[in-house]
């Protein structure tokens, strides 16, 4: 019986050295994952996009889901929960103990005569459903790791079209300095004719070469925003911005839906999807709370020496805790505030993104006529003015001064609209992010919306 005891005991120890998990060094974890992608783009190769034409914004949302640092960064909490998960699969670690008593004493038990050794073998035994608990717990925490990654989708394409909608605010830009810098143009010669011919003082042409100057100086300074804007795009995948131009039309952006269609499209924001895992999980946790208030059984099994009787005896035993002080009362008490804490934050998660998508929704509608009016009213009248004062001026009827203020009239109003049509398309993904829609930056022309 003595044999088979030390036996088991050895087979024990063995069993648990040989299930151990193997711990692999970063650059092995990092080796394993380069090997794994490489295999995967062996299985599935993937054309390279051409990048150095014009692009579109189902080309740059792929980039950016595909190369996104932070996006790749957030996936890799997915890898963590399960990890955790799988950690709780495993068994505690057994305990060997070794207790030498009654040597070193008088005669007849000097030194090591009378000693008795012990060898124990001690498994911590966790009790009954408390592991399940502690699945439960780990389960919602990586529903919810998969939440906070749709979350940072969302939060980084929001960011990627505003940006897209930038850079095609700041080409609509660059192409309408141009514009201006050759009316100012056109305008120095028809000055420059009638100074030549005696109509105008010389004065009126310095006047003119400030105009074309300061539209020169326009046309370095938008140029200069489209290169930035350009640079802050190609970053989002980490790629340089070699593309010549991201196409759509910056007039044809959608007007919003109806606020009640988007108010249904918010309820499927991750932000608000999390929480309802987030309570089971506060749930799961208040339980797990209440079970760990007993602590985990241990059996042992072992053997003893007795030297002075030259004999090997067997010892077996239970350790069962008794919650006489302790019995988790602090976690416990915890749990339960937590579980309140979490329907707290669920409702001010639900308050503060209805505001947000209410208050952008108005300010984008806001913006919405504010573009229409420029188009429909105000430009028109500038350029009709400008047009005329022109003629005017050619014929003599109005002098330059006339000219040059319908002309600044009519190149601020050109530019409020483009700056206009820019906050609006902005305000505009804002609103889209929220509710869950398409960016449809290739969308039909809107109604009141069209390029002037």
């Amino acid at each position: 019986m003595i044999r088979v005891l030390c036996i088991c005991i050895v087979s024990l120890v063995l069993g648990c050295a040989s299930v151990s998990p193997v711990e692999l060094s970063e650059s092995d974890v990092a080796k394993t994952d380069i090997e794994a992608s490489v295999a995967a783009a062996e299985v599935e190769p993937t054309s390279e996009p051409d990048l150095t034409g014009s692009i579109t914004w189902p080309v740059v949302r792929d980039l950016v889901l595909s190369r996104h640092a932070g996006l790749r960064a957030e996936s890799l909490s997915l890898s963590m929960a399960d990890a955790r998960l799988s950690q709780i699969e495993l068994w505690p670690n057994p305990e060997l103990g070794v207790e030498m008593e009654n040597f070193g004493g008088t005669s007849p038990r000097n030194e090591f005569r009378g000693t008795e050794t012990t060898v124990t073998m001690t498994q911590p035994v966790p009790l009954p459903g408390k592991r399940a608990m502690q699945r439960r717990v780990a389960a919602h925490d990586r529903r919810l790791a998969g939440w906070q990654v749709s979350q940072a989708k969302r939060a980084i394409l929001l960011e990627a079209a505003q940006a897209y909608w930038t850079v095609l605010g700041k080409q609509a830009q660059v192409e309408l300095a141009h514009k201006q810098l050759a009316a100012s143009e056109d305008l120095l010669a028809v000055v420059d004719k009638r100074v030549q011919s005696g109509k105008d003082s010389p004065v009126e042409m310095n006047k003119a070469r400030i105009v074309v100057a300061d539209q020169q100086m326009r046309v370095s300074q938008v140029e200069s925003q489209l290169k930035r804007a350009r640079v802050r795009l190609a970053a989002m995948w980490a790629g340089p911005d070699v593309f010549l131009q991201v196409q759509g039309e910056l007039a044809n952006v959608p007007i919003l839906p109806e606020e009640a269609e988007l108010l249904d499209g918010l309820q499927t924001h991750p932000a608000l999807n999390r929480w309802t895992d987030a309570i089971l999980k506060a749930q799961a946790q208040k339980d797990l709370a209440r079970k760990e208030g007993y602590d985990d059984w241990a059996v042992m099994g072992g053997i003893k020496r007795l030297q002075e009787e030259h004999e090997t005896t067997g010892v077996i035993g239970l350790v069962i805790p008794l919650p006489v002080f302790n019995r988790n009362q602090g976690r416990r008490q915890e749990a339960v505030y937590r579980l309140a804490q979490v329907h707290a934050l669920k409702q001010d998660a639900n308050q503060r993104l209805t505001a947000a998508l209410q208050t952008q929704s108005i300010q984008a509608r806001t913006t919405h006529k504010e573009v229409v009016i420029l188009r429909d009213t105000i430009l028109p009248q500038a350029k009709t003015a400008y047009e005329r004062s022109l003629t005017g001026y050619k014929q003599g009827r109005f002098d330059y001064l006339n000219v040059l203020d319908a002309q600044r009239m009519w190149f601020d109003q050109s530019l409020r609209y483009v700056e206009t049509l820019l906050t609006y398309g902005v305000t505009r993904a804002q609103v889209v992010s929220l509710a869950g829609l398409d960016y449809d930056f290739e969308a039909r022309q809107s109604e009141g919306v069209h390029d002037e």
